[in-house]
């Protein structure tokens, strides 16, 4: 199985979902490949500290990143494509509406509610860490769903 999450810039909400996904998956001895891009990535992004902080609090260590465009070729090979808001979701549709079946807005897809997973990159220590965790909650259930 091929899963890929996409957000605005893939630096902070579609690659804490890679890597929480991934850590969950191992936990439970699934494999998948697990990607994340980006609707405006830009290769010189910065991965911010406080992703990388946040999860190491996770026990996840993140390698080098690079951040990625959601690109055609990604779209057509991955099984199921996760984005963190409907406007996104809209976007994505528009221009690819063949794939609609297998995109989904990652809340509807976990948890069967239909809310944004908003950007917490403008938040600070405790705000942050409570959007980060809401996140988290959201990838354990998608990984249960998946791996079940």
């Amino acid at each position: 199985m091929n899963i890929c999450f996409v957000c605005h810039a893939n630096v902070c909400r579609s690659l804490m979902a890679q890597e929480l996904l991934k850590h969950f998956f191992a936990r439970r001895g699934f494999n998948a490949r697990v990607i994340s891009r980006g609707l405006y990535a830009d290769s010189c992004f910065p991965v911010p500290q406080k992703v990388i902080d946040y999860l190491k609090t996770q026990n996840i260590v993140l390698g080098p990143h690079t951040p990625t465009l959601l690109d055609r070729k990604t779209i057509q090979n991955c099984d199921l494509i996760l984005v963190m808001e409907q406007g996104q979701l809209d976007e994505i549709l528009d221009k690819h509406s063949a794939h609609t079946p297998k995109i989904r807005l990652l809340t509807e897809f976990a948890s069967g509610k239909e809310t944004d997973i908003n950007d917490p990159m403008r938040l600070q220590g405790g705000a942050f860490n409570k959007a980060a965790d809401e996140l988290k909650k959201e990838v354990e259930a998608i990984a249960a769903k998946i791996a079940a």
